[in-house]
């Protein structure tokens, strides 16, 4: 039950956009005054979207998203539009959807212009949704075609690993590039940081009245049956020969509130003021990190098809990254936290050890595990106390920010393209779903100097902050 939860979550959630587009199609409308919130309000049970931040103060928006290509060279995408839909209430909950819309080069700094569109989806932690009464943020990255662009190709066209576009569920973006996703949020009290992804990760810090956040991630097609009830049944034992017949491009980032226990939050909140996990695979079936008391090893699993639609087998990506005080909290009695080397293999279903490319960091007090080059169907992630381990303590503190350093522009990008010009909004009440669509302006950044003895330092960002060591001047 509790690996299916992720995947029918998801599921429910991409449902949406097309709803959504077919919406904007037919007419513009109102919700402008979401667009100039401060922030969503926890008090009310609603479903919402994250908007553009336009001032400096506002939370529960995205700041910005830089691309980078595979060059290690980096561009801002060029904001276009937020569009929101409003829909009649649900459950006695206020329901609006959105999303937001960036033009970026695909690639290289001269490539083909894309648009990317990230949809936002939001529950107040006194929402319900799929029966659930739970806080959540999520974010889906997807290509949106510009006007002019073909769709999908006819289901007649011959899909394979160098044209695999015909087996799309729909449009991929189609890029080695990885995106950095900056946004706030305001009263997310994180339990669970979680997504889709390669080359993924998720930072977070405390500002002034909640949290900023910087995901980055690269898309993956993800195999999948078009019969959905097939998924369950291909990670079965005797059934990796089942081959997919879809491909689903994916690159998602979710948010899970804690509230007081398990009757308003997805995960068991009890540890969440000694830190959270970040889980990040690319697999469309995954669980939760649990603590094998009989083999003193910390498991995760995962499930997806063994074989992809070209009959090529599927690899897998995995990463994690807690707190060794959570780790405690959780799991009293672990070996790892207080250990100075660990090890991690991959298992199969027989248990043998599969080929894979591991790495294990422990800094600052955090865990980060990464492997990849596994196979499915249902491979754990199986990490253990090394044999030479040393022995450390493990940090009492609060949960302090985990930020590395910014992405730094290195190219700043022309114009992509002229925004469309826009019928303007009226404030008419409507009984049905509207939606509209508004452009506005980036948020600012500021300016600070920062002194260590005779070193000076000029750092600007949005919520500037001088490094360790080093004093605010004037």
């Amino acid at each position: 039950m509790e690996i299916l939860l992720k995947c029918k979550r998801l599921i429910g959630f991409l449902s949406v956009p097309i709803i959504i587009f077919s919406l904007i199609a037919l007419q513009p409308a109102v919700a402008i005054e979401s667009l100039t919130r401060i922030s969503i309000d926890p008090l009310i049970p609603q479903k919402a979207p994250l908007v553009k931040c336009i001032t400096e103060n506002q939370l529960d928006c995205i700041e910005r998203v830089l691309v980078e290509h595979p060059s290690s060279l980096v561009e801002e995408a060029q904001y276009v539009a937020t569009r929101l839909v409003d829909f009649p209430d649900e459950n006695n909950q206020k329901v609006q959807y959105g999303d937001i819309l960036f033009d970026f080069h695909s690639a290289t700094s001269s490539g083909t212009i894309k648009r990317l569109r990230i949809s936002t989806h939001v529950i107040t932690p006194v929402g319900v949704f799929n029966g659930k009464k739970a806080g959540a943020y999520w974010l889906i990255l997807q290509r949106e075609l510009l006007p002019g662009e073909v769709g999908q190709i006819p289901s007649t066209s011959i899909c394979t690993p160098t044209n695999p576009t015909p087996c799309l569920s729909y449009p991929a973006l189609d890029s080695p590039d990885i995106f950095h996703v900056y946004l706030r949020t305001s009263w997310l009290k994180p339990v669970s940081a979680s997504g889709e992804g390669k080359n993924f990760n998720i930072d977070y810090r405390n500002i002034s009245g909640g949290m900023q956040w910087h995901f980055s991630g690269q898309e993956f097609l993800q195999p999948m049956f078009s019969d959905v009830t097939k998924l369950p049944e291909s990670v079965k034992p005797g059934n990796e020969n089942m081959v997919p017949d879809r491909l689903n491009p994916t690159l998602y980032f979710a948010l899970d509130h804690g509230g007081k226990d398990l009757s308003d939050s997805y995960w068991d909140p009890g540890c969440m003021s000694h830190g959270f996990t970040r889980t990040m695979w690319n697999a469309p079936l995954a669980g939760q990190l649990v603590w094998d008391y009989s083999k003193s090893s910390l498991n995760f699993n995962m499930y997806a098809p063994h074989l992809d639609p070209f009959g090529n087998v599927y690899l897998g990506v995995f990463r994690a990254k807690f707190q060794k005080a959570w780790l405690d909290c959780r799991f009293p009695g672990n070996t790892l936290s207080t250990a100075t080397k660990l090890t991690v293999e991959v298992l199969d279903q027989n248990g043998t050890a599969q080929v894979s490319t591991s790495s294990i960091s422990m800094k600052n007090e955090i865990i980060d595990i990464s492997v990849t080059g596994f196979h499915f169907s249902s491979p754990v992630i199986v990490v253990k106390r090394s044999k030479d381990s040393g022995t450390t303590t493990v940090s009492k503190s609060p949960l302090s920010d985990d930020w590395e350093n910014d992405v730094s522009i290195t190219k700043n990008s022309p114009p992509l393209s002229a925004p469309t010009p826009l019928a303007k909004p009226t404030k008419t009440p409507s009984p049905n779903p509207t939606a509209v669509q508004i452009i506005d302006k980036v948020a600012s950044k500021k300016t600070i100097l920062c002194s260590k003895g005779k070193l000076v330092k000029k750092i600007t960002s949005l919520y500037p902050k001088c490094p360790s060591g080093y004093k605010m001047k004037g």
